[in-house]
């Protein structure tokens, strides 16, 4: 599994966040088990090597940072507000599946972390559709295309329509 979070250096939230983030990576490390299945790293939207580095050191964090100076990930997620982070996990082919996405602030380590191992025990194939992405919380963000909502609601969550 792994676990991406969105975030920016000059964010008040992504910064709020830092402690609550150390903590479930540490909670990680210390369980063997889950050490082996989950890696958590963050992708910094806009951010230089040289601003991430200094955010690291100010607020200890132990996880990889990447900077994404010129918002290439940031993009590739239709640019949500941050900090938002990204679960995903890989079914029986190899390939990545979204099993779940947070918008805001992440308070609880533990509840995290709970909801970490949830996914684990999770078949994978059951978390997506084919042609479509299946969001087990509800995005904060709603695209807009041709002036037709993105997203619709369903029994899961919310589905991106096809376009």
């Amino acid at each position: 599994m792994l676990v991406i979070q969105f975030l920016s250096t000059n964010c008040v939230y992504c910064i709020k966040s830092v402690p609550a983030f150390n903590e479930i990576f540490q909670t990680i490390e210390e369980d063997q088990n889950l050490l082996k299945r989950i890696k958590i790293l963050a992708i910094s939207a806009g951010d230089t090597p040289v601003e991430v580095a200094a955010f690291k050191e100010q607020h200890a964090v132990p996880y990889p940072i990447i900077p994404d100076t010129e918002f290439k990930a940031h993009k590739a997620v239709n640019e949500p507000t941050v900090p938002f982070i990204v679960v995903t996990k890989r079914d029986k082919q190899g390939k990545w599946v979204v099993a779940t996405v947070h918008v805001g602030l992440t308070f609880s380590a533990e509840s995290f972390v709970g909801e970490l191992r949830a996914i684990l025990e999770i078949d994978p194939n059951t978390l997506k559709r084919i042609r479509e992405i299946v969001w087990i919380s509800q995005p904060s963000w709603l695209k807009q295309r041709n002036g037709k909502a993105r997203w619709k609601r369903d029994r899961l969550g919310w589905v991106e329509k096809g376009f």
